[in-house]
């Protein structure tokens, strides 16, 4: 293995790896005990079965999600998850950036989206960042993500003041609050704020869809 992540053990205490299929189960399963030998993981072959073992404590750190679930699908797991407020993660493994399904799953929540055909490299610096509490999308899916958001034509940047897209641009470029916090020179506090008032604003429930939607109506570069 050429790639090998830096994986936090903190942030992959526990693993729910979800897919209909036992081999691609398992292989998951497999590669990550290798790099994460003391973390706790748990197999669902459908969603119910998924949301069930999320709901045992500890509740998972990251939920690795096949977006053909049977029974309970992927958008309602995660709908279900955090709506129950657990910090759980999502990372979405699947086919094709399927457009009308892929953007739906990264409003509700999920941080990664890539796709079976990648390569393992690719997967596990999926992995590194969502566990990590970042984004992770491949070019070829953010294309398809960047079409097929469509809203009304909007007058959003009329509506959020200038710390706003200030703290908004920090945030496109990788800042964390604490960095934002004091690039602006004002608490880490109001930088909570400014994000929360972001994303009510723009009608987007994480952080992950504030950068897309705001990167789709040209208020931001990624």
């Amino acid at each position: 293995m050429d790639f090998v992540p830096k994986l936090n053990e903190s942030s992959l205490a526990k693993v729910l790896v979800a897919a209909p299929e036992y081999l691609i189960r398992r292989g998951i399963v497999s590669l990550l005990q290798e790099l994460v030998p003391i973390a706790q993981f748990l197999e669902a072959a459908n969603g119910t079965t998924a949301v069930s073992l999320a709901f045992e404590q500890p509740h998972p750190n990251l939920c690795l999600l096949d977006s053909s679930l049977a029974n309970v699908n992927c958008l309602e797991v995660i709908k279900t998850i955090k709506g129950a407020g657990f910090q759980t993660e999502f990372l979405i493994l699947a086919s094709s950036p399927a457009e009308n399904v892929s953007h739906l799953l990264i409003a509700e929540g999920a941080l990664g989206y890539i796709l079976k055909t990648d390569s393992v490299e690719v997967f596990l610096r999926a992995v590194e960042c969502v566990s990590r509490h970042e984004c992770f999308l491949t070019e070829s899916v953010a294309s398809v993500l960047f079409k097929d958001i469509k809203r009304e034509e909007p007058t959003q940047e009329s509506l959020l003041t200038g710390r706003e897209m200030q703290a908004l641009k920090l945030l496109a470029k990788g800042f964390t609050n604490k960095e934002i916090a004091y690039n602006l020179n004002i608490s880490v506090r109001t930088v909570e704020t400014h994000r929360s008032s972001l994303m009510r604003k723009l009608d987007v429930h994480s952080i992950t869809a504030l950068l897309l939607y705001s990167h789709k109506n040209r208020m931001i570069d990624l």
